[in-house]
């Protein structure tokens, strides 16, 4: 791998990290405006707990704040995967 592959890697590991403390940062807001009861079943949602028909009414009665709470949870997964997958790409370059 050459320098410049490394010091792109280096870089988009960089603003994923920045990335991901921000979502951090707007889902624990979000959690502590919403409280612990709607944030549970917002986290329903994520872990896919809900039957069909559960799901799609549990969808229909969230408000803009838990919707933006969902967002944020499913970013946050794809971001620290793609970190991940970063890293290790990396690791196995260099090794």
């Amino acid at each position: 791998m050459s320098q410049e592959e490394r010091d792109f890697l280096a870089g988009a590991a960089a603003t994923l990290g920045e990335s991901v403390g921000q979502l951090e940062r707007l889902a624990q807001e979000l959690s502590e405006k919403l409280g612990d009861e709607r944030v549970n079943i917002v986290r329903g949602l994520l872990e896919q707990v809900y039957d069909r028909d559960d799901e799609a009414e549990v969808r229909a009665s969230l408000c803009y704040t838990e919707r933006k709470l969902l967002w944020a949870w499913v970013r946050l997964k794809r971001l620290k995967g793609l970190r991940l997958s970063i890293g290790r790409g990396s690791m196995r370059n260099i090794i």
